[in-house]
């Protein structure tokens, strides 16, 4: 009975890594920067969990990487990011809207044209700059991975234990408005 009780979390922590994979695949998979976290080199792999600082019970699920600075991660629990030297991350409770007009609006488009930065309206109301891959598979992956994100915490918070979901009110995390970036 207790080894059903300790593996059960893992299952669900799997299920979680499973449906975001697969939604990801789906919607454009991997490109140059943006893929499966267990697919990069142990040296990044490491580099992005110690700047991350991940919980025990949390799994690194889909990283998209434009630089040491610059850098976008999925996890079971969160979404998390690095644009500068701070890493900052939401919950999906907490991601009320996912941009796509104002990210080309904003002017801030690598050579290709692809947007640098992937917008999310928080539940508060504050608008972030997620930083991604410039490429526009990773960009539509991304902006359609968190929208499914965000609604599925929006719907049913409890449905998934280990998903991406939490209070709305963590003061753990602090944002940094997009006029700052």
């Amino acid at each position: 009975m207790v080894d059903e009780m300790t593996t059960k979390p893992e299952s669900d922590r799997e299920k979680v890594r499973a449906t975001l994979l697969a939604r990801f695949h789906r919607r454009g998979g991997p490109t140059a920067g943006t893929a499966d976290f267990r697919s990069l080199t142990a040296d990044r792999q490491q580099q992005v969990l110690t700047a991350a600082t991940l919980a025990p019970e949390e799994l690194p699920i889909i990283l998209s990487w434009r630089d040491d600075h610059s850098w976008l991660l999925v996890t079971s629990h969160r979404v998390a990011w690095k644009n500068g030297l701070a890493v900052e991350s939401l919950k999906g409770s907490q991601i009320e809207k996912v941009g796509a007009a104002q990210d080309l609006a904003t002017g801030r488009l690598a050579l290709n044209g692809a947007p640098l930065v992937l917008t999310v309206t928080t539940s508060r109301g504050q608008d972030v700059a997620l930083p991604v891959e410039p490429d526009k598979t990773a960009y539509g992956a991304l902006r359609d991975l968190l929208t499914f994100i965000a609604a599925s915490a929006q719907q049913k918070p409890a449905a998934c234990p280990g998903a991406i979901s939490g209070p709305e009110d963590d003061s753990r995390f602090r944002l940094t408005p997009i006029a700052a970036i």
